[in-house]
C-alpha cells in the first residue's frame, strides 16, 4: 500500500509539546473505499445531530473536556492507520462471500 513521505521534525519542532504525538508510522493513501467518501466533501449541517442530542446525560465529565476529545482523535487517527494496513485485504477476500462466511 502506498504512503506518504513524512519530513523529519526540525529541532524547534521536536521541542514543541505537540511532537510527542509526531510518529513514524507509515501515513498510508486512503483506501478507495475511503477516497470515494472524501471526494463526497463535507456532510450538509442541517444534516448533523443538534448539540444538544451529542451527549446523553449520563456521560461522564471526563468525556465531556477537550483534553478527553483530542485524545479520541489521536486514537482514531492511530486506529484508523492501523485498519488501513490489513482492511483493504479482508475486503477484498470476503466481498463476494455470504455474510456469515468464515
Amino acid at each position: 500500500m502506498k504512503t506518504y513521505d513524512i519530513p523529519k521534525l526540525t529541532p524547534e519542532e521536536v521541542a514543541l509539546p505537540v511532537s510527542k504525538y509526531y510518529t513514524d508510522y507509515p501515513l498510508h493513501y486512503p483506501n478507495p473505499l475511503y477516497s470515494q467518501l472524501l471526494k463526497l466533501g463535507a456532510m450538509d449541517p442541517k444534516d448533523a445531530i443538534p448539540v444538544e442530542n451529542c451527549f446523553d446525560p449520563e456521560t461522564p465529565d471526563f468525556m465531556l473536556c477537550e483534553q478527553y476529545l483530542r485524545d479520541v482523535q489521536i486514537h482514531n487517527t492511530v486506529e484508523q492507520q492501523h485498519l488501513a494496513t490489513f482492511l483493504p485485504a479482508l475486503y477484498a477476500e470476503y466481498k463476494d462471500k455470504e455474510k456469515d462466511a468464515d
